[in-house]
């Protein structure tokens, strides 16, 4: 009888040992998912604060080509016009 209940006893504790373990695995992938996904949302964070800088560059240097386009358009008119004028002078 006593050796009944022991392998009872065995068959029992080695199932509570299966179920935990069928219970730790999913827990384990759970945590890895959770580590991946938490990898990919501060990877993210970090593109997108890299795509803001460079869109602030972008908007800068565009600002200064702007200016320069400007200023070159003004030197180019003024060239024009004091060619125009020595021509009708000369």
């Amino acid at each position: 009888m006593l050796c009944r209940v022991m392998q009872h006893l065995i068959t029992l504790i080695t199932q509570l040992a299966l179920a935990t373990r069928m219970v730790e695995i999913p827990q384990n992938e759970a945590k890895s998912s959770n580590l991946v996904a938490q990898k990919y949302m501060e990877d993210n964070e970090q593109l997108k604060k890299a795509v803001e800088e460079d869109g602030k560059t972008a908007r800068k240097t565009t600002e200064v080509m702007r200016k320069e386009v400007k200023k070159l358009t003004e030197e180019l008119r003024i060239s024009k016009d004091e060619d125009h004028h020595h021509q009708k002078t000369g």
